[in-house]
């Protein structure tokens, strides 16, 4: 079946932060926070970590670190994630795509730089989880809309939106909350997987975005 839409995780996939283990928006937005709130940041993060993965709690994971940048200025927030560090072969990738594809963003990455990505891309769609604002200032608050277990459901409701099979979906991943999404699409990829049954799940492994289109282009999955 023809792939006709590409889909494209965030956090260590599309975009590379140099933070580790996760490569994200999330703990690179902590380095905008006084020091103290910074080893809290990354106490929380590492609590819930080492909890087996099917026994997070995203919920309280989420607020715990809103709850650290509340009264942070967004434009010191924009000092540390901007610009977006791209992962290798990204922007090259995107910008010679035609328009036979839908593209998108799907990932638990922060709204404001999913959205910059997004428009900087020429994306057709971003899925992701919301930061509140108020007064140029973060609120301490959020909505979910991506957690680490809801991510299929998400793929299947926009595949529903644009009418689309999810056969003909190419899905780009690298945590073990893109595994699902693998199992129902018609061409998952692993980028730079951080897990081998990330990699095991895939059909294929890439380190470079260039090494992508070959797959796009074959008429036949």
């Amino acid at each position: 079946m023809e792939i006709k839409a590409f889909m494209v995780d965030g956090d260590g996939t599309c975009w590379d932060y140099d933070n580790e283990p996760f490569r994200s928006s999330w703990d690179a937005l902590a380095m905008a926070l006084p020091q103290i709130k910074r080893a809290n940041w990354f106490a929380v993060r590492d609590k819930y970590t080492q909890k087996r993965y099917n026994e997070i709690n995203y919920d309280e994971w989420f607020n715990a670190q809103l709850s650290l940048i509340k009264g942070l200025p967004v434009s010191e927030a924009e000092k540390v994630v901007f610009p977006i560090p791209y992962s290798k072969g990204v922007e090259n990738f995107f910008s010679s795509l035609d328009g036979r594809y839908l593209k998108g963003l799907v990932t638990s990455g922060i709204d404001f730089v999913a959205e910059k990505a997004s428009q900087e891309l020429g994306l057709d769609f971003c899925y992701s989880n919301h930061i509140e604002t108020s007064n140029s200032s973060f609120t301490g608050k959020g909505k979910i809309l991506i957690d680490l277990s809801n991510k299929r459901e998400i793929v299947k409701k926009i595949a529903k939106t644009f009418e689309i099979f999810l056969e003909e979906i190419c899905f780009v991943g690298d945590n073990l909350n893109d595994v699902p999404v693998f199992e129902v699409v018609g061409l998952p990829i692993a980028f730079n997987p951080k897990h081998k049954s990330v990699e095991e799940a895939a059909k294929y492994t890439i380190y470079d975005f260039n090494e992508l289109k070959p797959f796009l282009l074959q008429s036949k999955i």
